[in-house]
């Protein structure tokens, strides 16, 4: 992803890493190098405080439009959850 948007964490690179175990054979690992946000989850802010509903519709609306601007430009999120989600 090229473009950045401020309510997307910046994809840096996709690929896969080769390297040979014990057994000399050829072993695979994909990766996502990814930017690092610093900040509590959305999970965590939940489980340690009483958060108000305006406020977690705030959130929700935030990840609604990084969505929307990742699906604009053909990127699909397949693992959305809470605990990926910070709080800034």
């Amino acid at each position: 992803m090229e473009a950045k948007f401020p309510k997307i964490a910046h994809i840096y690179e996709i690929g896969v890493a080769e390297n040979y175990n014990q057994a000399s054979e050829k072993d695979s690992v994909h990766f996502i190098a990814m930017e690092f946000v610093d900040g509590r989850t959305l999970r965590k802010e939940i489980d340690q405080e009483r958060v108000p509903l305006s406020k977690l519709l705030k959130y929700l609306n935030q990840v609604a439009e990084g969505l929307a601007k990742a699906h604009a430009a053909g990127i699909i999120h397949r693992d959305l959850k809470h605990s990926r989600r910070a709080t800034l």
